[in-house]
Protein backbone atom coordinates (compact mmCIF):
# COMPACT_ATOMS: atom_id res chain seq x y z
CA UNK A 1 0.00 0.00 0.00
CA UNK A 2 0.97 3.66 -1.08
CA UNK A 3 -0.74 6.70 -1.26
CA UNK A 4 1.22 7.93 -4.28
CA UNK A 5 2.04 5.65 -7.24
CA UNK A 6 5.90 6.49 -7.18
CA UNK A 7 6.11 5.07 -3.78
CA UNK A 8 3.72 1.55 -4.89
CA UNK A 9 6.16 1.28 -7.70
CA UNK A 10 9.43 1.65 -5.48
CA UNK A 11 8.08 -0.80 -2.95
CA UNK A 12 6.56 -3.31 -6.33
CA UNK A 13 10.40 -2.91 -7.29
CA UNK A 14 12.03 -3.53 -3.65
CA UNK A 15 9.34 -6.75 -3.78
CA UNK A 16 10.49 -8.01 -7.17
CA UNK A 17 14.53 -7.39 -6.50
CA UNK A 18 13.92 -10.02 -3.17
CA UNK A 19 12.09 -12.13 -5.14
CA UNK A 20 14.43 -12.29 -7.62
CA UNK A 21 17.15 -12.74 -5.18
CA UNK A 22 15.65 -15.73 -3.10
CA UNK A 23 15.01 -17.51 -6.80
CA UNK A 24 11.19 -16.99 -6.47
CA UNK A 25 8.93 -15.42 -9.41
CA UNK A 26 5.77 -12.94 -8.94
CA UNK A 27 2.90 -13.97 -10.77
CA UNK A 28 1.74 -10.81 -12.30
CA UNK A 29 -1.04 -11.92 -14.12
CA UNK A 30 -2.95 -12.80 -10.22
CA UNK A 31 -1.92 -9.16 -9.53
CA UNK A 32 -3.98 -5.95 -9.64
CA UNK A 33 -4.15 -2.58 -8.69
CA UNK A 34 -6.86 -0.64 -7.04
CA UNK A 35 -6.87 2.97 -6.24
CA UNK A 36 -8.98 4.50 -3.22
CA UNK A 37 -10.43 7.20 -2.79
CA UNK A 38 -9.61 10.36 -5.61
CA UNK A 39 -8.76 9.27 -8.84
CA UNK A 40 -5.28 10.60 -10.23
CA UNK A 41 -6.01 12.51 -13.76
CA UNK A 42 -3.28 10.67 -15.21
CA UNK A 43 -3.75 6.23 -15.34
CA UNK A 44 -0.65 4.89 -13.45
CA UNK A 45 1.42 2.57 -15.01
CA UNK A 46 2.50 -0.11 -12.64
CA UNK A 47 4.95 -2.55 -12.73
CA UNK A 48 6.20 -6.03 -11.54
CA UNK A 49 9.66 -6.09 -13.73
CA UNK A 50 8.51 -5.90 -17.16
CA UNK A 51 4.56 -6.96 -16.46
CA UNK A 52 1.79 -4.30 -16.67
CA UNK A 53 -0.47 -4.91 -13.40
CA UNK A 54 -4.33 -4.28 -14.35
CA UNK A 55 -6.33 -1.15 -12.41
CA UNK A 56 -9.31 -2.71 -11.47
CA UNK A 57 -12.51 -1.05 -9.96
CA UNK A 58 -13.38 -3.84 -7.46
CA UNK A 59 -11.32 -6.95 -6.18
CA UNK A 60 -11.47 -9.98 -4.05
CA UNK A 61 -8.93 -10.26 -1.32
CA UNK A 62 -8.27 -12.91 1.58
CA UNK A 63 -12.36 -13.21 1.57
CA UNK A 64 -12.98 -9.41 1.61
CA UNK A 65 -14.62 -7.78 -1.29
CA UNK A 66 -12.90 -4.61 -2.01
CA UNK A 67 -14.01 -1.64 -4.52
CA UNK A 68 -12.55 1.85 -5.61
CA UNK A 69 -15.59 4.10 -4.69
CA UNK A 70 -15.25 6.88 -2.28
CA UNK A 71 -17.07 6.14 0.86
CA UNK A 72 -18.53 2.49 -0.10
CA UNK A 73 -15.01 0.71 -0.04
CA UNK A 74 -16.81 -2.44 1.68
CA UNK A 75 -20.34 -2.34 0.55
CA UNK A 76 -19.61 -4.89 -2.10
CA UNK A 77 -18.70 -7.43 0.63
CA UNK A 78 -22.13 -7.01 2.69
CA UNK A 79 -24.15 -6.93 -0.03
CA UNK A 80 -22.57 -10.34 -1.52
CA UNK A 81 -22.38 -11.73 2.07
CA UNK A 82 -26.55 -10.73 2.51
CA UNK A 83 -26.97 -12.28 -0.94
CA UNK A 84 -25.32 -15.24 0.14
CA UNK A 85 -27.26 -15.73 3.64
CA UNK A 86 -30.05 -15.17 1.70
CA UNK A 87 -29.45 -18.18 -0.64
CA UNK A 88 -28.68 -20.60 2.17
CA UNK A 89 -31.60 -19.57 4.18
CA UNK A 90 -34.14 -20.27 1.52
CA UNK A 91 -31.74 -24.17 1.06
CA UNK A 92 -32.88 -24.55 4.37
CA UNK A 93 -36.80 -23.54 4.43
CA UNK A 94 -36.82 -25.94 1.17
CA UNK A 95 -35.39 -29.13 3.43
CA UNK A 96 -38.75 -29.13 5.16
CA UNK A 97 -40.48 -30.34 1.72
CA UNK A 98 -37.96 -33.28 1.68
CA UNK A 99 -37.87 -34.24 5.35
CA UNK A 100 -40.60 -32.87 7.12
CA UNK A 101 -41.24 -29.90 9.77
CA UNK A 102 -37.35 -28.59 10.88
CA UNK A 103 -38.75 -27.23 13.80
CA UNK A 104 -37.02 -24.33 15.60
CA UNK A 105 -34.42 -25.75 17.80
CA UNK A 106 -32.80 -27.81 14.92
CA UNK A 107 -34.13 -24.44 12.20
CA UNK A 108 -31.41 -22.50 14.92
CA UNK A 109 -28.73 -24.96 14.74
CA UNK A 110 -28.79 -24.98 11.06
CA UNK A 111 -28.85 -21.03 10.90
CA UNK A 112 -25.42 -21.24 13.44
CA UNK A 113 -24.07 -23.53 11.07
CA UNK A 114 -25.14 -22.17 8.22
CA UNK A 115 -26.45 -18.76 8.34
CA UNK A 116 -24.40 -16.76 10.83
CA UNK A 117 -20.82 -17.46 9.12
CA UNK A 118 -22.08 -15.41 6.46
CA UNK A 119 -23.53 -12.53 7.73
CA UNK A 120 -20.67 -12.78 10.77
CA UNK A 121 -17.91 -13.01 7.80
CA UNK A 122 -15.17 -10.05 8.19
CA UNK A 123 -16.65 -8.45 11.22
CA UNK A 124 -13.26 -8.74 13.33
CA UNK A 125 -11.77 -6.10 10.63
CA UNK A 126 -14.76 -4.76 8.48
CA UNK A 127 -16.38 -2.64 11.20
CA UNK A 128 -19.80 -1.27 10.75
CA UNK A 129 -19.42 2.08 10.18
CA UNK A 130 -22.24 2.27 7.95
CA UNK A 131 -25.37 1.61 8.86
CA UNK A 132 -27.06 0.95 5.19
CA UNK A 133 -25.01 -1.40 4.67
CA UNK A 134 -25.53 -3.57 7.74
CA UNK A 135 -29.51 -3.09 7.21
CA UNK A 136 -28.96 -5.86 4.26
CA UNK A 137 -27.41 -8.36 6.74
CA UNK A 138 -30.21 -7.59 9.52
CA UNK A 139 -32.87 -7.97 7.09
CA UNK A 140 -31.55 -11.36 5.77
CA UNK A 141 -31.48 -12.46 10.01
CA UNK A 142 -34.62 -11.22 10.62
CA UNK A 143 -36.74 -12.93 7.21
CA UNK A 144 -35.17 -16.10 8.33
CA UNK A 145 -35.98 -15.64 11.58
CA UNK A 146 -39.45 -14.99 10.84
CA UNK A 147 -40.00 -17.78 8.82
CA UNK A 148 -39.25 -20.70 11.45
CA UNK A 149 -41.07 -19.23 13.73
CA UNK A 150 -43.59 -19.16 11.24
CA UNK A 151 -44.33 -15.33 11.94
CA UNK A 152 -45.70 -12.82 9.04
CA UNK A 153 -44.00 -9.56 8.06
CA UNK A 154 -45.15 -7.58 10.15
CA UNK A 155 -44.64 -8.99 14.04
CA UNK A 156 -42.50 -7.20 16.44
CA UNK A 157 -39.07 -7.85 16.03
CA UNK A 158 -37.93 -7.67 19.41
CA UNK A 159 -39.43 -11.09 19.66
CA UNK A 160 -37.49 -12.49 17.17
CA UNK A 161 -34.65 -12.68 19.65
CA UNK A 162 -36.29 -13.26 22.61
CA UNK A 163 -37.85 -16.60 21.83
CA UNK A 164 -34.83 -17.74 19.90
CA UNK A 165 -31.83 -15.89 22.46
CA UNK A 166 -30.10 -15.12 18.85
CA UNK A 167 -28.66 -11.75 19.31
CA UNK A 168 -29.33 -9.21 16.88
CA UNK A 169 -26.44 -9.32 13.52
CA UNK A 170 -25.67 -6.20 14.76
CA UNK A 171 -24.92 -6.53 17.95
CA UNK A 172 -22.92 -10.10 17.36
CA UNK A 173 -20.74 -8.29 14.92
CA UNK A 174 -19.62 -5.95 17.42
CA UNK A 175 -18.81 -8.24 19.78
CA UNK A 176 -16.97 -10.37 17.70
CA UNK A 177 -14.81 -7.68 17.30
CA UNK A 178 -14.44 -6.81 20.79
CA UNK A 179 -13.70 -10.54 20.97
CA UNK A 180 -11.03 -10.02 18.15
CA UNK A 181 -9.44 -7.07 19.92
CA UNK A 182 -9.11 -9.18 23.31
CA UNK A 183 -7.09 -11.83 21.13
CA UNK A 184 -4.77 -9.00 19.48
CA UNK A 185 -4.35 -7.71 23.21
CA UNK A 186 -2.87 -11.34 24.69
CA UNK A 187 -0.88 -11.85 21.04
CA UNK A 188 3.26 -10.88 21.41
CA UNK A 189 4.08 -7.36 21.82
CA UNK A 190 5.83 -8.55 18.26
CA UNK A 191 2.98 -10.46 16.35
CA UNK A 192 2.03 -8.23 13.67
CA UNK A 193 -1.46 -7.75 14.81
CA UNK A 194 -0.09 -6.27 18.18
CA UNK A 195 1.76 -4.24 16.32
CA UNK A 196 -1.25 -2.71 13.57
CA UNK A 197 -3.20 -2.25 16.88
CA UNK A 198 -0.39 -0.01 18.41
CA UNK A 199 -0.43 2.24 14.90
CA UNK A 200 -4.32 1.85 15.26
CA UNK A 201 -4.35 3.29 18.82
CA UNK A 202 -1.83 5.99 18.30
CA UNK A 203 -3.57 7.65 14.94
CA UNK A 204 -6.83 7.52 17.32
CA UNK A 205 -4.89 9.57 19.76
CA UNK A 206 -3.71 11.84 17.03
CA UNK A 207 -7.58 13.06 16.17
CA UNK A 208 -7.55 10.40 13.05
CA UNK A 209 -9.82 7.57 12.01
CA UNK A 210 -8.61 3.91 12.79
CA UNK A 211 -10.41 0.73 13.71
CA UNK A 212 -9.91 1.45 17.13
CA UNK A 213 -11.25 4.59 16.72
CA UNK A 214 -14.36 3.41 14.81
CA UNK A 215 -14.87 0.14 17.29
CA UNK A 216 -15.32 3.37 20.43
CA UNK A 217 -17.52 4.88 17.73
CA UNK A 218 -20.02 2.12 17.27
CA UNK A 219 -19.90 1.64 20.99
CA UNK A 220 -21.23 5.05 21.33
CA UNK A 221 -23.87 5.02 19.14
CA UNK A 222 -25.39 2.43 20.81
CA UNK A 223 -28.67 2.66 22.28
CA UNK A 224 -27.74 2.55 25.93
CA UNK A 225 -25.21 3.89 28.14
CA UNK A 226 -21.63 1.49 27.78
CA UNK A 227 -18.61 3.15 29.92
CA UNK A 228 -16.03 2.82 27.62
CA UNK A 229 -12.66 2.71 29.10
CA UNK A 230 -9.24 4.80 28.38
CA UNK A 231 -8.01 3.39 24.98
CA UNK A 232 -4.89 2.83 26.88
CA UNK A 233 -6.50 0.62 29.08
CA UNK A 234 -9.13 -0.91 26.43
CA UNK A 235 -6.08 -1.83 24.49
CA UNK A 236 -3.61 -3.43 26.93
CA UNK A 237 -6.02 -4.83 30.11
CA UNK A 238 -7.95 -7.90 29.03
CA UNK A 239 -10.17 -7.53 31.92
CA UNK A 240 -11.44 -4.05 30.41
CA UNK A 241 -12.35 -5.79 27.64
CA UNK A 242 -14.51 -8.54 29.45
CA UNK A 243 -15.74 -5.68 31.06
CA UNK A 244 -16.99 -3.54 27.98
CA UNK A 245 -18.47 -6.65 26.44
CA UNK A 246 -20.15 -7.62 29.76
CA UNK A 247 -22.05 -4.34 30.28
CA UNK A 248 -23.38 -4.46 25.98
CA UNK A 249 -24.39 -7.72 26.71
CA UNK A 250 -26.40 -6.69 29.73
CA UNK A 251 -27.44 -3.38 27.90
CA UNK A 252 -29.19 -5.40 25.25
CA UNK A 253 -30.79 -7.63 27.50
CA UNK A 254 -32.07 -4.72 29.56
CA UNK A 255 -33.66 -3.34 25.70
CA UNK A 256 -35.36 -6.02 24.60
CA UNK A 257 -36.64 -6.94 27.71
CA UNK A 258 -38.31 -3.40 28.01
CA UNK A 259 -39.41 -3.16 24.67
CA UNK A 260 -41.78 -6.09 25.37
CA UNK A 261 -42.46 -4.79 28.78
CA UNK A 262 -43.39 -1.41 27.04
CA UNK A 263 -45.61 -2.89 24.31
CA UNK A 264 -49.48 -3.53 24.42
CA UNK A 265 -49.10 -6.23 21.90
CA UNK A 266 -46.84 -8.15 23.96
CA UNK A 267 -48.95 -8.00 27.52
CA UNK A 268 -48.58 -12.34 27.33
CA UNK A 269 -45.03 -12.23 27.26
CA UNK A 270 -44.54 -9.44 29.94
CA UNK A 271 -43.90 -10.67 33.91
CA UNK A 272 -44.06 -14.09 32.33
CA UNK A 273 -42.73 -17.31 34.29
CA UNK A 274 -39.50 -19.29 33.14
CA UNK A 275 -39.79 -23.05 34.71
CA UNK A 276 -37.05 -23.51 37.20
CA UNK A 277 -36.19 -19.77 37.65
CA UNK A 278 -38.14 -17.76 40.42
CA UNK A 279 -40.20 -15.12 39.87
Amino acid sequence: MSTSAEGLQCKMNTLYNWCSTNFMILNAVKSVIIIFGNKPSRRPQLKFGTETLLLVEEQLYVGIHFQSCQGATLRMHYDHKASKAQHVGCVICGLESLVGKLGVHNAIKLYMALIDPHLTHGCEIVLDTNSTALKGLEKVQIAFLRRILLLGSRCIIVILFTETGLIPIKYRRLLLAIKFLKYVVDCPATHLTHIALREAVSLAASGHKSWISDLVSIISSLPFHVRIPPLNELTTDPDQIDYLRDQILLGLNRKLQLEIDTSDKLYLLQNRLTPGKPP
